[in-house]
């Protein structure tokens, strides 16, 4: 049986929540980008770190083109892919994605490190800040003091935002952002 998406993601959830450094929560199925892509797993350290996974029977050229949302949402990347895979990872996805390599065990699926993620240079402020609700956003405008109107639309909200914010900020906030989100059923601005 091949290693697919549906057997790795478990294990890569595990693994990530058995690291050393935790993150301090791992989520499936993140939509960015206005649903343009959805991330398969991110962890939620000061930042988010999207891992897209790529099974034995997955089309790995398809990462060129989610990949694009990808760079313009996430600082850190990681493509999980399995071995028949990892030539082609290696020769198209970009240099600062990190790659685990994903292999059958016993126990079901084992991971290796292949590559480190590094800072993602194709990170978008303003892409990345779609990510999150507009109450969101106007919560962030009133905690940094940027005047905004209520009936702006998100996108000219994350606009204006972006023009006003550093990434570093703006990728620490939309991370504390989500976290809000996961444990709290309810919002407290809904």
């Amino acid at each position: 049986m091949p290693l697919n998406d549906k057997q790795i993601r478990p294990f890569l959830v595990n693994f990530l929540n058995s690291a050393v450094n935790k993150p301090q929560k791992v989520m499936e199925e993140l939509s960015v980008c206005y649903g343009d892509a959805i991330a398969d797993v991110v962890a939620v350290y000061n930042t988010l770190h999207c891992f897209e996974i790529k099974g034995e029977t997955d089309t790995i050229q398809r990462i060129q083109h989610q990949g694009q949302f990808y760079n313009k949402s996430f600082l850190k990347i990681t493509l999980v892919t399995t071995e028949n895979h990892l030539n082609y990872a290696l020769k198209s996805i970009p240099e600062y994605w990190g790659i685990l390599l994903a292999t059958k065990s016993d126990q079901g699926a084992v991971f290796k490190k292949i590559r480190n993620p590094k800072k993602n240079p194709e990170f978008s402020k303003e892409e990345a800040l779609h990510t999150l609700w507009k109450e969101e956003l106007l919560d962030i405008s009133k905690k940094k003091d940027i005047p905004l109107k209520t009936k702006m639309n998100k996108k000219v909200i994350s606009h204006i935002l972006s023009e006003n914010l550093s990434d570093n900020f703006i990728a620490k906030t939309i991370s504390l952002s989500i976290q809000k989100r996961i444990y709290n059923s309810k919002p407290s601005y809904i």
